[in-house]
């Protein structure tokens, strides 16, 4: 897998990292598990571009690539990241 990590900017200042592979007109967001970053669906992701489908692997704030703060840790705040 080529990573290409892109980062966006929350409204609340936290930096929040993804991996972009492929280029198809559909695309697959991947959202790992509490703990794990996305790298962690580097199998899914070879499987998915190679039949041709973009997917976007999100790490949510304090995990993988993401920015590690204490700022607004709440699911809600995930889910609106998201």
């Amino acid at each position: 897998m080529e990573i290409k990590k892109q980062t966006i900017l929350t409204d609340d200042g936290v930096e929040l990292a993804y991996l972009e592979n492929g280029s198809g007109e559909e695309t697959v967001v991947l959202l790992a598990g509490f703990g794990a970053p996305a790298i962690s669906w580097v199998n899914q992701v070879d499987a998915l571009t190679a039949a041709g489908v973009r997917t976007i692997a999100f790490d949510r704030r304090c995990h993988g690539l993401s920015e590690h703060t204490a700022k607004n840790l709440t699911m809600l705040r995930q889910g609106a990241d998201v």
